[in-house]
């Protein structure tokens, strides 16, 4: 078990495990099933052990993430990855709308980079992007947190440094009612499922009781 093939983070490979085992699952082709017979199949009396909920999600957002992989160099997503997984906790209690722990200010994570290749120096920029109803309190809050990352992230990896100098980017916590298309058009949308799978959180996606 490999911790990069856990919650839909690689999109070769997904690693569950069901009881006492383990079990891969690989992404080679593409094929077409009635949903009758699969249904069939997954109710099967030799499938001694059913995902739960939690897993279900997992395996279907694994396979769609197949058809919307973000294009970012493999080295900063290992570099930025355990950083974002170790903060997230807290960006999430610092975004939880008052009042209704279901619901965050955060819509999503935009990250922009100036060198897609595996190798040389690699500016890179941050910013979750807000509800417009987003107290300023909040937003300061999440800036602050976003910058101690992308610090944490220039220490670990030398040659990764943050942008500050680009008049056209954004702040690293913007409300979506102050950012423009133009400037969101820089930034590649960064899957946040895995790191929602892995903290437990249900918002990914329905929770199935059946298959």
């Amino acid at each position: 078990m490999y911790a990069g093939n856990q919650f839909a983070y690689s999109v070769r490979k997904l690693q569950l495990q069901i009881g006492d085992k383990c079990y891969e699952a690989k992404a080679r082709e593409t094929v077409r099933v009635p949903k009758q017979v699969l249904c069939d199949c997954l109710r099967s009396p030799d499938i001694d052990s059913p995902l739960p909920p939690g897993q279900c999600r997992t395996l279907v957002l694994w396979r769609a993430n197949r058809y919307q992989r973000e294009a970012f160099p493999d080295r900063f997503v290992q570099g930025f990855r355990p950083l974002l997984d170790s903060v997230f906790p807290e960006l999430e209690r610092i975004a939880q709308v008052q009042g209704d722990s279901s619901q965050s200010y955060i819509r999503a994570l935009y990250i922009y980079i100036d060198n897609l290749e595996e190798e040389g120096d690699c500016g890179f920029s941050l910013m979750v992007l807000l509800r417009a109803d987003t107290p300023d309190v909040v937003q300061s809050k999440l800036d602050d947190h976003m910058d101690e990352l992308c610090q944490e992230l220039e220490r670990r990896e030398p040659s990764f440094h943050l942008i500050e100098d680009d008049n056209e980017l954004a702040s690293l916590a913007e409300k979506e009612s102050t950012i423009t298309v133009a400037t969101l058009g820089r930034y590649v949308k960064y899957n946040l499922d895995s790191a929602s799978l892995s903290h437990g959180d249900p918002d990914v996606g329905v929770e199935y009781e059946r298959y």
